[in-house]
């Protein structure tokens, strides 16, 4: 429980999924997430909310005036939780890894880095086109610095790297229900967090979680269904955040019903939207069918979200869903969320219909599935960590990036000139128009159908709230030693 002396408190908290990798690279859920980031050590590190940036393990850096390289310092204090001395060839290789490594998810992250050099404790970034974005996603788990040693000739790491950030394994298996993370004591001081143990053990059921919060088994309890949110009394605090995720159903584009570009587009009109908003999420999260979450800076508004049925079986005629069809949707089962607005997309496709049969899988096998393209449609988020023009975009329309085009499967040439618009794109005025061309070819694709904007929730009792939070970035924050 919460310790009363500051800079020495524990936190336990129940979390509702194991944690599949420590591996930066193939990190696609929320648990892994969230415990890498607590363990990675990162060049740079963002704000709660994404919008500032701040050094790390790099005390400064600087672009190129056209952005075509970024020049790197990092400290000379900073250490390995083992003690060893986090130095330049540690981040050249974590970087040549990523850059190389056929199995990366994130690969177009890291596509534009022509090379990474060292020079005492400077390390060049050269880019092959401008890269404005870097400096925010060297700030996330994707860019963790591991250790040069642990590094294979094939690339593989140890299931537990060692710790480069904040936090340590100290006790227990990361993979498995229960473990605990330890403050790393051998970075300097104003990197260290202020809660030293943070103990996290899974608990699937969401009921579940809050039962072991109301009765003091933990201190924090993750996704929380919304609903439940609303009706907490004072001695609990919501400590979540909407994020700039969206969270859509996503659709195969190659096989199946939803190869169909009518079928796909009346699937999407003949959601409820804003029930999804208000059950699904509990009123938390805004109603959106564009293709930008409401809470980014390139959106256009929510677009269209009341369900249009007359006009979705228009659309079904001529198809082979005009007489009635059936599909599968995948849907995490410790996700109440996920339930909830599977159900409102069931009763949707009905009344055009459309029979959908719900499929319960966990984050491990739902996440396999669409990285195989084994769907046919699967309740899902992307997006990223901070308002980034050319996230979203290269996630759904750029095929090479890692997302499979945001798991339609689709490989568009010209989704790509769009991507690569924005991507050279030089004053706001060029980019707002470069994010409208790509808003306006989601809307002639219909590669999928967003739902809402995504939110994470989170409750904490009123003494663990102060050091621990969800962030817009996703991932957990704890108050600094130093407060």
């Amino acid at each position: 429980m919460v310790g009363a002396t500051a800079g020495a408190r524990a936190i336990n908290i129940a979390i509702s999924d194991k944690v599949v990798t420590q591996d930066a690279d193939r990190t696609a859920d929320f648990s892994s997430l969230q415990i890498l980031a607590l363990r990675a050590g990162t060049l740079f590190r963002l704000s709660a909310d994404g919008s500032k940036l701040y050094p790390y393990l790099a005390s400064n850096w600087e672009y190129s005036p056209d952005k075509t390289s970024l020049v790197a310092t990092l400290r000379s204090d900073i250490k390995f939780a083992d003690g060893a001395p986090i130095t330049p060839k540690d981040v050249v290789a974590t970087f040549e890894r990523s850059m190389n490594n056929p199995k990366n998810i994130n690969v177009g992250d890291f596509t534009p880095i022509k090379d990474v050099t060292a020079k005492g404790q400077d390390v060049t970034f050269t880019f092959t086109r401008p890269y404005a974005s870097f400096e925010n996603i060297a700030a996330t788990y994707e860019m963790a610095i591991l250790k040069a040693s642990e590094i294979g000739q094939d690339y593989s790491i140890p299931d537990v790297p060692t710790s480069s950030g904040q936090y340590t394994l100290s006790d227990g298996d990361i993979k498995g229900s229960s473990f605990t993370l330890t403050r790393n004591t051998e970075q300097p001081a104003d990197l260290q967090p202020a809660v030293e143990n943070m103990a996290f053990k899974v608990v699937t059921d969401g009921a579940g979680r809050f039962t072991q919060l109301k009765g003091g088994q933990v201190d924090v309890a993750n996704d929380i269904d919304p609903a439940t949110i609303q009706s907490i009394d004072s001695s609990l605090k919501s400590v979540g955040s909407s994020t700039y995720l969206i969270y859509y159903m996503s659709m195969n584009n190659l096989d199946g019903i939803t190869s169909d570009l009518n079928v796909r587009e009346a699937i999407s009109l003949a959601i409820d939207r804003q029930l999804i908003a208000d059950v699904a999420w509990g009123g938390l999260a805004a109603p959106n069918a564009e293709f930008f979450a409401t809470t980014s800076r390139w959106s256009e508004g929510a677009g269209e979200i009341t369900p249009q049925a007359n006009a979705a079986k228009e659309l079904l005629k001529g198809t082979e869903c005009e007489n009635g069809c059936s599909v599968k949707l995948l849907a995490t089962g410790s996700s109440d969320v996920d339930q909830r607005a599977a159900t409102i997309v069931q009763d949707g496709l009905k009344a055009i219909g459309i029979d959908v049969t719900i499929e319960t899988a966990d984050v491990a096998t739902l996440n396999d599935r669409v990285f195989t393209m084994n769907y046919e449609m699967a309740m899902n988020f992307t997006g990223s960590l901070t308002d980034l023009s050319d996230g979203l975009p290269t996630y759904c329309y750029d095929y090479d990036y890692g997302l499979l085009s945001c798991f339609s499967g689709v490989d568009s040439a010209k989704g790509k000139k769009l991507v690569a618009q924005i991507q050279s794109a030089k004053t706001d005025e060029e980019l707002t128009t470069a994010t409208a061309a790509v808003t306006a070819q989601f809307d002639t694709d219909a590669l999928f159908a967003n739902l809402s904007d995504y939110v994470l929730t989170a409750v904490a009792t009123s003494d663990a709230a102060p050091y621990y939070a969800l962030g817009r970035t996703l991932q957990i924050q704890t108050a600094p030693l130093a407060q």
